[in-house]
């Protein structure tokens, strides 16, 4: 017999049904009495020669028939009933969220007899290499699958995964006592894998409603939770699961297994090492290190250290770990004195007996360019803000510049970088060629119509779109950006300019008080706003939070009102009071990716005041960001023949990141080619490598090839092209914040669902006991399987004709008709 017949007992019933029939009392108490009465008034009635005897016999005839005319006008029929008694559902969920990656100091249970029968002897290690789910999978596969045999005992198993939503492990359930379908549901538990299928949330109330309810009504003896009780999202809380348990026939109960330690495990780690892509030699790149720690003891400190391809540059630092996973940031510098592609790494020494080290490094790799930023600005009024800015720009060694103000006398040698000098411009470059050897175009408070040819803005538009060159606004009380609105640079400007009737729109006003730019949520993190590493100070310098003016920047006295950012676009910094009346606040600095290269927008004019009692320190640091975030393409290699870029740079395990591609011939032309191959390479010296391949899919967009990647585990990864290593792009895939903002098993939230259910928490040291704690329940179903009318039948119909012809028969022969 199969094993699957144990699932319900069945046998079958005939049953008399009455379709038509009124209530019982209204049968028995008036209607047979009615016939009754109304048969005895007429026998007493007759005037024949009739004894009591044949007056009963004849009235018991008349009454015996209508009884059966009530009996026909009811409707009988005979029913086959198939009833069944099932068992019922045993509901086993398992917690598949990325916190149940994580691993716990199990070393304190090393003395716990039970502990160790469940976890083996390997728990009394420090740490002890479990991970949560690891310990999921030994509770189910406990003794061969002894511990999930005596749960099958009790009921019939349904085992399900959840994070944010609950999915079934196995195609079918495992019937009551079904000992033969535990291997194969044995099997598939040990498949189970936190980092490869795990959610970046979890919804454990949603999880254990959904499963209750995917029975269609079924009863279910209980629901085993096994999980850290970490809940992260959804739409129900825990609070609100027992509500959704009530039964009319009782509360269903969980039985709740925290899996976990209920104190912060320890364990330092590195959350995020963050930095430019590019940098050029010599140049200063500033690195900043995330990290958080847990569990450890107070006033602990750690080495932190920062590494260039694996060597330790500058001096290491010693932070004191806050624990209770609060993020601290420590910041480094380091010059790279040659050309190359170099990996950096951030490292903090682990602490006695942490959980986990693999998470105390992490790295990202940076491009050295040893070559200037070609410069080109073209200003008409000399402003402060062209003073200051080209003087700075005069003097970096890192770029090469050449400036032309228009409104200067034919006779002014216009300036130039001084080391080495270079040759001075005589006029606007012209032509394309010319423009295209420039990285960055600064573009001042100029009148294009009478500057500019038709060709020369399209160039310009070409240089950003086509060319991948920076080019930079700065806006100014006559020109820029108004002049511009219906010109090729329209395009390229990151905002949508303010239609006005003329240009005094623009023109300086007096006011009160100078107001601060406050920072977007994009402009918090952007390396163009950071004039400090400490992003609290960093943010104080812009918007005075603290109050105390000679702590901030001077503010501004005037911007250029533009209407709106555009799609592609996003601020930096807004207004803090002057708004749209429909685009909300005022964008002060935005920027945008327009084809293969960037722009800038600056609404203000007056940065040299920045200077004030501190000299260059934040005026210049802000001008090199910008400088070099325009130029972001060129440095980065964006104009050779092979490039590539993912849309996740930071992404989670299961994530599918969308590839494009850019691939042009030996000629510069797009490539005809259908398909290329790219190079993934995962974390670590000796990550494994595999092929990825990207298509030619939109025949509009000739020489852009597409293609898809699915995050895999932890660490960092690299994307590029056999043909052109350095054409490459990296992307990080990392725990969600929401599974590391508190990493402990929540035993009192898990004892409290089990409490308001009726059921029982347990610990791993208690698991064992659980399947003794379930009672089994059984459901009995009864199913109609076919239906036969009686009050139709032939001899139905024979019998009340039978009555009736008996009834006048007697008659008859008494002499009454």
């Amino acid at each position: 017999m199969s094993p699957w017949l144990s699932l319900a007992q069945v046998s079958v019933e005939e049953e008399v049904r009455w379709f038509s029939a009124p209530p019982l009392w209204v049968t028995f108490l008036i209607l047979l009495p009615a016939a009754a009465a109304f048969t005895a008034f007429l026998y007493r009635r007759e005037r024949g020669d009739l004894t009591p005897a044949w007056r009963w016999a004849l009235a018991g005839l008349r009454m015996a028939l209508f009884a059966l005319l009530l009996a026909v006008l009811f409707e009988p029929v005979l029913s086959f009933v198939r009833r069944e008694e099932r068992s019922a559902h045993i509901l086993v969920l398992c917690d598949t969220s990325h916190s149940m990656s994580l691993t716990d100091d199990w070393a304190p249970l090393g003395a716990d007899g039970d502990a160790i029968a469940v976890l083996g002897p390997e728990i009394t290690a420090s740490p002890a290499p479990i991970p949560r789910i690891e310990v999921v999978k030994r509770v189910l596969g406990h003794g061969g699958g002894e511990w999930l045999g005596r749960l099958a005992d009790k009921g019939v198993l349904r085992l399900l995964a959840f994070n944010r939503r609950a999915r079934q492990l196995l195609p079918e359930d495992v019937p009551r006592g079904g000992t033969d379908a535990l291997p194969a549901a044995l099997a598939r538990i040990a498949e189970v894998d936190a980092r490869a299928e795990g959610g970046d949330e979890t919804h454990i109330a949603n999880a254990v409603q959904e499963a209750v309810l995917s029975l269609r009504g079924r009863r279910v003896a209980a629901v085993v939770v096994l999980s850290d009780w970490q809940q992260t999202g959804g739409d129900l809380t825990l609070a609100d699961l027992p509500p959704q348990l009530a039964r009319p026939e009782g509360m269903i109960p969980v039985m709740a297994v925290g899996v976990g330690s209920p104190a912060w495990p320890r364990d330092t780690m590195i959350v995020e090492l963050a930095g430019p892509a590019t940098a050029l030699a010599g140049d200063k790149a500033v690195f900043t290190v995330t990290f958080a720690s847990q569990g450890t003891e107070p006033g602990t400190a750690a080495r932190l250290e920062l590494l260039v391809d694996g060597a330790t540059v500058g001096e290491a630092k010693y932070p004191v770990l806050q624990g209770e996973g609060r993020r601290q940031q420590e910041f480094f510098e380091h010059r790279f004195p040659v050309r190359g592609r170099f990996e950096v790494s951030a490292r903090l020494e682990p602490v006695p007996r942490e959980i986990d080290a693999a998470n105390n490094t992490a790295s990202r790799e940076i491009a050295v360019e040893e070559r200037k930023i070609n410069v080109l600005y073209i200003e008409d009024p000399p402003r402060w803000d062209y003073r200051y800015l080209k003087d700075f720009l005069v003097r970096d060694p890192t770029v090469a510049i050449r400036c032309f103000l228009v409104s200067a006398d034919a006779r002014f040698r216009q300036e130039t970088s001084l080391h080495p000098p270079l040759d001075p411009l005589t006029a606007i470059p012209a032509d394309r060629k010319d423009l295209f050897s420039y990285d960055v175009v600064i573009l001042g408070d100029v009148d294009p119509s009478r500057w500019f040819t038709a060709e020369m803005l399209e160039n310009l538009r070409a240089f950003t779109a086509e060319g991948g060159g920076g080019m930079i606004f700065l806006a100014g009380e006559n020109f820029n950006p108004q002049a511009y609105a219906h010109t090729p640079l329209a395009d390229v400007l990151p905002v949508e300019i303010e239609e006005v009737a003329e240009s005094s729109r623009y023109r300086r006003e007096s006011a009160q008080e100078p107001f601060r730019a406050v920072l977007t949520s994009e402009g918090l993190d952007h390396p163009i706003m950071q004039l400090v590493p400490d992003k609290e100070r960093n943010r104080d310098l812009w918007e005075d939070v603290d109050g105390i003016e000679q702590n901030s920047l001077p503010g501004f006295w005037w911007f250029a009102p533009v209407m709106r950012l555009k799609k592609g676009g996003f601020a930096l910094a807004v207004h803090p009071t002057k708004q749209h009346l429909r685009y909300g606040p005022r964008v002060l600095f935005a920027c945008q990716i327009y084809g293969k290269g960037r722009s800038f927008f600056s609404a203000v004019d007056s940065t040299w005041r920045w200077r004030a009692g501190v000299g260059d320190t934040y005026f210049t640091t802000f001008w090199a960001s910008v400088l070099r975030y325009a130029a972001a393409s060129r440095l980065q290699g964006e104009t050779a023949r092979f490039q590539v870029a993912v849309d996740k740079p930071v992404c989670h395990p299961g994530d599918q990141l969308t590839i494009t591609a850019r691939v042009l011939d030996e000629e510069l032309r797009p490539s005809a080619e259908q398909e290329w191959t790219l190079i993934l390479e995962g974390p670590g010296k000796d990550g494994d490598r595999r092929r990825i391949a990207v298509v030619q899919d939109d025949p509009t967009r000739p020489g852009t090839f597409t293609g898809s990647v699915d995050a895999g585990n932890f660490g960092a990864y690299a994307l590029y092209f056999p043909e052109s290593p350095e054409a490459r792009a990296a992307f990080r895939v990392m725990v969600p914040a929401k599974e590391r903002r508190d990493v402990r098993m929540h035993e009192a939230a898990a004892q409290e669902v089990a409490k308001a259910t009726g059921g029982k928490y347990y610990s791993i040291a208690g698991v064992r006991s659980l399947p003794d704690d379930i009672n089994p329940v059984t459901q009995e179903l009864a199913v109609t399987t076919r239906q036969d009318p009686l009050w139709n039948k032939w001899w139905a119909v024979l019998l009340v004709v039978a009555l009736a012809g008996a009834e006048w028969a007697l008659r008859k022969l008494r002499r009454l008709v």
